[in-house]
C-alpha cells in the first residue's frame, strides 16, 4: 500500500498569531500546540472532521490513541482549544480550523454586523468622527481571540481605514497624536 502524504499549510507568522501565542503561555501549552498540530493533520487525513466512533468510552480516550498523547492533556487541550475558537465541535464530531483570517466578508451573517455597525454609529468614524471616507467595521473583542462575540454589534465600532490600522498596530500614543482625532 503506497504511503498518503497531507500537506499541513503554516503561515510564517504561525506562532506570532495571538491564539498560539496565548495557547502556548498555559501550562502545558507546548503540548496542547502539538496536539492542535496532530489534530490538523487528522482532520485533513478525515476530510475536515474526526467523528466519535465509540471505541473508547469518550472521544478525548479516542483522540488520545489517535494522537498518541495522554487522555488528560487531550481533554484539556480540546477545551482550552475550543475556548480560542481553534476547533469546532459537535456532539460527536470534531473540526481543527486553520489560524488565518476566518472572516468570510462574503457571508450574509458578516454582512449584516457590518451595516447594523455602521448604522449604529451613523456612518462615522468613531475615532477621527470623519464622514465619507471609507469606513471599516473593527471588533473590539478580537475575532480569533472571542469566537462568541463575532457578530454581537456591541463587539463592533466603525472606524476610517487610518484610525483602523492605527488600532491595529496597538500603539495608542500614535494612534492619539497620528493626525486622526483632530476634529473638523
Amino acid at each position: 500500500m503506497a504511503k498518503k502524504y497531507y500537506w499541513l499549510k503554516l503561515k510564517t507568522d504561525f506562532f506570532k498569531s495571538l491564539p498560539m501565542k496565548k495557547l502556548r503561555r498555559i501550562a502545558g501549552g507546548d503540548t496542547y500546540t502539538i496536539i492542535y498540530l496532530k489534530l490538523q493533520l487528522l482532520c485533513a487525513e478525515a476530510g475536515d472532521w474526526l467523528y466519535y466512533e465509540g471505541i473508547e468510552d469518550t472521544f478525548a480516550e479516542e483522540l488520545a490513541i489517535l494522537t498518541d498523547e495522554k487522555v488528560e492533556d487531550v481533554r484539556n487541550a480540546i477545551n482550552i482549544l475550543y475556548e480560542l475558537g481553534l476547533i469546532e465541535v459537535k456532539k460527536y464530531a470534531l473540526k481543527a480550523i486553520k489560524i488565518k483570517d476566518p472572516r468570510n466578508r462574503s457571508t450574509k451573517e458578516y454582512k449584516e454586523w457590518r451595516h447594523k455597525v455602521f448604522v449604529r454609529d451613523d456612518y462615522t468614524c468613531q475615532d477621527c468622527e470623519k464622514r465619507g471616507v471609507k469606513l471599516q467595521a473593527h471588533h473590539i473583542k478580537k475575532w480569533a481571540i472571542y469566537p462568541k462575540e463575532r457578530y454581537n454589534v456591541n463587539n463592533g465600532i466603525t472606524l476610517c481605514v487610518k484610525c483602523h490600522k492605527l488600532r491595529h498596530k496597538g500603539d495608542n500614543l500614535k494612534w492619539q497624536n497620528a493626525g486622526c482625532l483632530q476634529r473638523q
